[in-house]
């Protein structure tokens, strides 16, 4: 019988660690999204022993027969997995997600868990192997679905290597793998070469060793673009290996690392890549002010990404809530910018006196309605024969020059300078390539075609 529910809640189990002493139970790693007094537990708090598994189905029918009713949480509401399936009433699991939050081989600066001493890498005391047997041998496990980990590193988890073999040799036909790609799995090599739908998506997030090392917190870019290359040469399917790229604010969120991430990547062999954003900008309602420049990165990715010949997968949960405030704000985004504008000397204010004044203005005049931008830096006399003649500094030789360009292309601001274009900038290449800019430039000088060339719709000579 087909109904509108969800195959976890239907024959789903998810096993989480998150401390030495605290396993929970739940149907599906998607409820760790609810409320604390909506999430329902199979078992709150695990503490070793046998498990009770009838009692743990009994918790199993009652939202089964919830979901069959047409009642949902309403998290599950808008959830992908909520799908007109094909459902029975016998209780077995087929279905598996485990997680070990706590353990992981790197300490990525988006992550609250790396900054928390007390949780990062403490021991784990339950081993869910033994559970997974058990399980098998009473015929509550079948190996008709799927088995999916999750984070911190699951690679890292106790009996990692067993546990997939098992699953691999009883002809499991769907893997999932969130992965640093820091330690490469022999079994999941085996499972690439077997299993049918083998996702393994690696979180590279950057282009080169450099950049790798600031979100990870060490040096092992090479080594994740080994494991990248070894999953997708074993994989049956090469496009079920995601290299992922999740965007960090002054970090990596600029064109030349995501032209350098593209490259790298299609050079390991990889044919699908996953753009995505650190997870606050989704959830923060306070982090709207740089949704613009978020999109722009976006959009500029899905294109360099087509342009490589690659594919490109859009169905991530961050990236998908920021395609949704796209689509819900799409007339107010391509009209977001009114017709006042405000100079800005760059030369007698701070970076800080300024981000202050950009915030202020965002916080009265919200982010639809921003005003125009015209940097400009501070004007000097110097004497021609009789005369006093009025010149301008050269703006892009002010020190911080490029902060404040940055600072209003990632706050959405359309800008407006001049320049001599006797060097050539890399922030104004960014903002040519990403965001709303109007740079006049001194057709004479010696990188004016260059800009023009970058976008001759924001160029304009003098």
């Amino acid at each position: 019988m087909k109904l509108k529910t969800c195959r976890f809640i239907e024959h789903g189990i998810y096993f989480k660690q998150l401390a030495e002493d605290s396993l929970t139970v739940k149907h599906c790693c998607n409820m760790d999204a609810l409320p604390e007094n909506e999430q329902p537990h199979l078992i709150e708090t695990y503490k070793g022993g046998e498990i009770d598994w009838e009692k743990l189905f009994e918790e199993k029918r009652k939202d089964r027969e919830k979901f069959a009713r047409g009642e949902y949480y309403d998290s599950c509401k808008n959830c992908w997995e909520l799908q007109e399936i094909e459902a029975d009433k016998e209780d077995y699991i087929s279905h598996v997600t485990l997680a070990h939050i706590t353990k992981c081989n790197s300490r990525c600066v988006y992550c609250g868990i790396g900054k928390d001493e007390t949780l990062h890498n403490s021991p784990q005391k339950y081993r869910l192997l033994p559970l997974l047997k058990e399980m098998k041998e009473k015929n509550l496990l079948r190996f008709t679905g799927s088995l999916r980990y999750m984070g911190g590193e699951p690679t890292l988890l106790h009996d990692f290597e067993e546990i997939t073999d098992m699953f691999v040799e009883n002809n499991i036909p769907e893997i999932y793998l969130p992965t640093s790609g820091i330690k490469l799995s022999k079994a999941m090599l085996r499972a690439c070469a077997k299993v049918p739908i083998c996702n393994i998506f690696i979180s590279v997030d950057s282009g080169c060793e450099e950049t790798y090392k600031k979100i990870k917190g060490l040096n092992a870019y090479k080594a994740v673009m080994n494991s990248l290359k070894q999953y997708a040469d074993a994989n049956i399917m090469r496009e079920h290996v995601i290299s992922k790229f999740i965007a960090v604010l002054d970090i990596n969120d600029n064109t030349e690392e995501l032209d350098k991430w593209i490259a790298e990547s299609k050079k390991a062999g990889v044919v699908m890549l996953a753009f995505d954003i650190e997870y606050s900008y989704a959830n923060n309602v306070e982090n709207e002010k740089y949704m613009k420049h978020l999109i722009n990165l976006k959009n500029y990715a899905d294109k360099q990404i087509t342009l490589a010949g690659l594919n490109r997968d859009p169905y991530l949960p961050y990236i998908q809530k920021l395609q949704c405030f796209e689509q819900e704000n799409k007339e107010k985004l391509e009209n977001d910018t009114s017709s006042e504008i405000i100079n800005i000397d760059i030369s007698r204010q701070t970076k800080q006196q300024i981000e202050e004044q950009l915030l202020n203005i965002i916080k009265e005049k919200s982010i639809w309605n921003k005003p125009i931008i015209n940097l400009t830096t501070e004007k000097f006399n110097k004497k021609i024969l009789f005369f006093n003649v009025k010149y301008e500094k050269e703006i892009t030789e002010e020190k911080q020059f490029d902060e404040i360009l940055s600072l209003c292309r990632k706050l959405g601001f359309k800008t407006k300078l001049k320049t001599n274009a006797n060097n050539f900038n890399k922030s104004i290449k960014e903002s040519l390539k990403l965001s709303d800019i109007e740079l006049l430039v001194n057709r004479k000088g010696n990188f004016a075609k260059q800009y023009f060339e970058l976008d001759n719709k924001k160029v304009r000579f003098f």
